[in-house]
């Protein structure tokens, strides 16, 4: 508690003693004095100065004025001004006990008078109400009242009232052959005597009584006059106009007098003229190549004069030195603007009337279809100096034309774009240019114009906005490569008639229907291929002929070894008969380059024993060794071979001798090794030289769609530009949100050069898989460590993740790995935890008991190769025999053939190490002990069993500690998976984004982890 806080009184008549003992305070009474003076001009003699006038004095001759000043109430009664001025109002409470709100309301009356440069008012001299230029002096007035200030007059026997409301007119008579202009006023529907009523501005008046009392009421105006017309206000009498000179009057000051009061002749002797309202004109001067100067002015009569618009900025002000009818110019300007808002809507270039310049189709359609609404305009006059050329609108719908000719170029194809409307051919550039920029309405040669808002053009500039990104793409000369199929097929789409080119049709154009493939016959195999790999291998075959890359994503399991050996066979045989039939082709005669195949080290192995078994005739040879070791050119290496087949790593250490040599294709297996676009691998697969180039990989996106482009980039290079450019039109608006649709565009481009088959969809033979997520509830030991652990961990975590996530990723990953060792066994964490019993251990032995008693085989995968020697441990002490591939592992083939005899019921797989490449149909039980946030990774392993091959029906556990980080690592893989499934699907959508609206721009984002933490 603070020691400054005051003491809480003890009886409550302490805390409202202050308020029996105020007194209330008396004030000096104030009033607002008013003068009615005569104003003496400054002579040689005196300075101008005001004097006050007596009842007696006051007449139309004197032009009384009136003027105010504070006042105080004296000992004795009366109201005198003593030393209280205008100046030293800011002293009146202090000095002379007044209320405060009374001094701060003569503050604010005197702070509304508008003071000019020669203004030079001495101390105690009143203020003249003709000073105060604003309205709110009225208010002000009415305010006073309610504060009871008293409203008084200084002149002796003079009395102030305010009034409700003025009205003034300046009546105009003939008398005795001239023209009377007399200014009458009102206030509350009573008249003055001429001369004895004065404006106060030009926002009200007051009137002087001296026939019956000695008054002066006041009143603010009904309608506001003009500065212009104080004069004529002011006058002290009727002004006289000789009748030689009235026409003069009528014509040069009538016209401005009617726009600052009412003119009226009080006994009809006097018939006022009638002047045509103001118009806007128009002015419109055609020139050359289209160009067209548009100028807007008013036009005044009586006196003719014009007048530019005016600015909304001051559309407000009371000042009106041209006498303008702002009534008028208002109601004409809003039916100008009304017709040019719409006109714009509709895509015309003019959104307001200002002064401007419209070129080609903006003078068209200016011409066509704004100035006749204009005309009709009852007070708009349209001038035109030069020639108006016959402009007209085409308005029928376009006719789209595509063809596509063999370009000098290999492998690409001149477009030809022919778009008529209304039967008039539209040139493509032009057409393509105002796309470009976004132009609304573009025009003919032929004076004729249309508007580019039709569906249609739409679709045209998002494709030729895509085409864009082509290499090649010129809009003078439009090219489009066989890779482009795609795009071709959505430019047909939009076309009413196409006229692609023979060669187009018979390779390109061929991949967009996978149903109609050509009939490649399939090698001799020694297997007869299932339906879904002949098509499979007949879409390799066409993409071989036509010298195109692509990816081959089938499931695992589906046999994409098989197809791509039937592609090697096929081509080899293709090779020698042409050779046979064609030996005038000197490239015919040239023996056919190998084929190059890079797969993991595990997989290696697995492509020679495939190849032995289904195309022996194949001469494969493994190099295991790099040129450097082996002492042997890689050239002298793969003469005479059909196929060679490397490790990844290999690759990279003999990427410049690869680099030299020409292969008839190139294969990388399990790809997804390669998507890192700037690893030294990912380089070394873009320096082959190959023909045709296949990727092989049931996980073509891992993370993000980024996984995808790495690849195409290898095999299909210019289906797609920079990594960049591919960021900003496809990655960025699909995974975050913010345009999922185009995602139905990338499947598009990249579906004649992916083919992805499920093992639901065309192995319908295959036993059935059945996924359960068992859900491990941690010993109370085992929870409370996690519990200590994760509060520490969480608080490290999220500081990095709210200030420098990014450069402290390693530590972040780090952690959160730590939470996932130690759901699974504290003792792989620390050796000081090993009296701590993993639950997670206990339900995996209790299950795997039941099911090595049934005789069943099983793989139990982890990535914590650390798990897996616990649990290796804990079969050695119940005697099961079982058997362990690692990164460590040498003698793969024997561990392997180990477990598929039946020596070893259970096979412990690290999943990095064994997560591909293995075929162990053997397994009909699957144990996944750690879930992570790459669902691929977790299908691969899966699909070692469940495989073609299988017979039996496959069980998959996935086990997931209750309360930990695992149950968030298995959400954020469901929704991974919703991307590659968007991908691979007809729909195209992704729907599947987390809290924050963001899908996977990177593997793990800091607004997953943070995810990961919650709870």
């Amino acid at each position: 508690m603070s020691e400054n806080r005051p003491a809480i009184p003890t009886d409550w008549r302490e805390a409202f003693a202050p308020l029996a003992e105020a007194v209330p305070q008396a004030h000096t009474p104030v009033a607002l004095g008013f003068e009615l003076v005569e104003v003496v001009a400054r002579t040689w003699f005196e300075p101008k100065h005001s004097n006050l006038l007596t009842k007696n004095e006051v007449t139309p001759g004197a032009d009384p004025s009136l003027a105010i000043r504070p006042l105080i109430l004296s000992d004795s009664g009366n109201w005198v001004k003593k030393s209280l001025t205008w100046r030293n109002i800011d002293r009146m409470a202090r000095q002379f006990g007044v209320d405060p709100r009374h001094q701060e309301w003569f503050s604010q009356l005197a702070g509304l008078r508008t003071r000019d440069k020669t203004d030079f008012t001495p101390d105690g001299a009143p203020y003249n109400l003709g000073d105060f230029h604003t309205p709110l002096l009225w208010q002000m007035f009415a305010r006073g009242a309610e504060l009871g200030i008293e409203f008084v007059g200084v002149n002796q026997g003079m009395g102030i009232h305010i009034g409700r409301q003025s009205k003034a007119v300046i009546d105009v008579n003939r008398v005795q052959g001239q023209l009377r202009v007399l200014p009458r006023a009102t206030i509350d529907e009573r008249d003055f005597s001429p001369g004895l009523i004065k404006p106060i501005w030009t926002h009200g008046f007051f009137g002087v009584d001296v026939r019956s009392s000695f008054t002066v009421t006041l009143a603010p105006a009904a309608e506001s006059t003009t500065e212009s017309a104080l004069s004529v206000f002011n006058a002290p009498g009727p002004i006289t106009i000789p009748n030689d000179e009235a026409e003069e009057f009528f014509e040069e000051y009538y016209p401005q007098l009617r726009t600052t009061a009412e003119v009226v002749s009080s006994d009809d002797s006097v018939a006022f003229p009638r002047y045509r309202d103001p118009r806007l004109v128009l002015f419109l001067t055609y020139g050359a190549a289209d160009h067209l100067t548009i100028r807007w002015y008013w036009e005044y009569s009586g006196p003719r004069r014009t007048l530019p618009l005016r600015l909304a900025t001051n559309s407000t002000t009371n000042a009106n030195p041209d006498n303008r009818d702002f009534t008028h110019e208002s109601g004409v300007m809003e039916q100008v603007t009304r017709i040019l808002t719409s006109a714009h809507e509709d895509g015309s270039a003019l959104s307001a009337p200002i002064d401007t310049d419209l070129h080609d189709a903006d003078t068209a359609d200016f011409v066509v279809n704004v100035l006749p609404e204009l005309e009709e305009i009852e007070h708009v006059k349209v001038i035109t100096r030069g020639k108006k050329q016959p402009y007209r609108e085409l308005g029928g719908e376009p006719n789209v034309k595509i063809t596509s000719v063999e370009s000098d170029k290999n492998d690409w194809f001149d477009l030809g774009f022919q778009i008529t409307v209304d039967g008039h051919p539209v040139p493509f550039v032009k057409l393509f240019k105002a796309l470009a920029r976004g132009t609304k309405k573009i025009k003919l040669s032929d004076d004729s114009f249309l508007s580019l808002n039709k569906p249609v053009f739409d679709r045209i500039k998002a494709l030729l906005s895509e085409a864009d990104l082509i290499p090649e793409w010129e809009p003078e000369s439009p090219k489009i490569s066989r890779l482009h199929v795609g795009l071709w097929s959505e430019f047909e789409d939009l076309a009413d008639e196409s006229e692609p080119a023979r060669s187009w049709r018979e390779s390109a154009q061929a991949l967009a229907d996978l149903e109609h493939l050509p009939a490649t016959e399939v090698p001799p195999l020694g297997v007869t291929m299932r339906p879904y790999q002949v098509q499979g291998f007949r879409w390799l075959a066409l993409l071989y002929r036509s010298r195109l890359g692509a990816i081959l994503a089938d499931d695992m399991g589906l046999g994409k070894t098989l197809q791509t050996l039937a592609l090697i066979a096929h081509a080899k045989t293709e090779h020698a008969w042409s050779t046979g039939t064609r030996p005038q082709d000197s490239d015919a005669r040239r023996p056919l380059p190998p084929f190059l195949v890079v797969a993991p080290t595990s997989v290696v192995d697995t492509w020679v024993k495939e190849a032995a078994k289904f195309t022996p005739d194949l001469d494969v040879r493994v190099v295991a060794e790099s040129t450097q070791k082996r002492k042997t050119a890689l050239a002298e290496v793969v003469d005479g071979a059909d196929v060679i087949v490397m490790s990844y790593a290999m690759l990279r250490l003999e990427e410049d001798p690869i680099s030299r040599l020409d292969w008839a294709g190139f294969v990388l297996d399990e790809a997804q090794f390669v998507k890192n676009s700037s690893s030294q691998v990912h380089l070394a697969a873009k320096s082959v030289t190959a023909g045709f180039r296949l990727a092989l990989t049931g996980t073509p996106l891992e993370n993000s769609l980024r996984d995808v482009w790495s690849i195409l980039s290898i095999t299909s290079p210019g289906l797609f530009p920079s990594a960049h450019r591919f960021d900003e039109e496809y990655v960025r608006p699909i995974e975050s949100g913010e345009n999922p649709g185009r995602m139905v565009r990338l499947q598009k481009r990249i579906r004649p050069f992916m083919m992805r088959r499920t093992k639901d969809l065309v192995a319908a033979d295959l036993p059935e898989k059945q996924e359960q997520v068992i859900t491990v509830e941690l010993n109370s030991a085992h929870r409370k460590l996690y519990d200590r652990v994760l509060q520490k961990e969480r608080k490290k975590i999220l500081g990095f993740i709210d200030s420098d996530y990014d450069r402290q990723r390693f530590i972040v990953f780090r952690s959160l790995t730590l939470l996932r060792m130690l759901a699974l066994d504290p003792s792989i964490v620390d050796a000081e935890h090993s009296e701590v019993p993993s639950s997670k251990l206990a339900a995996l032995m209790e299950r795997l008991d039941d099911v090595l008693a049934e005789g069943h085989r099983s793989i139990v995968f982890s990535q914590f190769t650390s798990f897996l020697t616990k649990i290796a441990d804990d079969l050695d002490r119940r005697g099961v025999p079982y058997v362990v591939l690692d990164g460590s592992t040498r003698n793969r083939g024997a561990v392997v053939e180990e477990f598929r005899s039946g020596a070893a019921p259970v096979f412990l797989i690290s999943l990095k190490a064994g997560g591909f490449g293995l075929t162990l149909t053997e397994a009909d039980y699957v144990f996944l002990m750690d879930p992570w946030w790459n669902p691929a990774s977790e299908n691969q392993a899966i699909d070692r069993a469940h495989r073609i091959g299988q017979t039996k029906n496959v069980m998959v556990y996935r086990y997931v500690t209750e309360g930990t980080i695992e149950e968030k690592v298995l959400a954020l893989q469901r929704k991974k998976a919703e991307l590659f499934d968007s991908l691979m699907s007809n729909g195209g959508t992704f729907e599947g984004r987390g809290p924050s609206g963001q899908a996977f721009s990177q593997t793990v984002t800091a607004d997953d982890i943070r995810g990961l933490l919650e709870g």
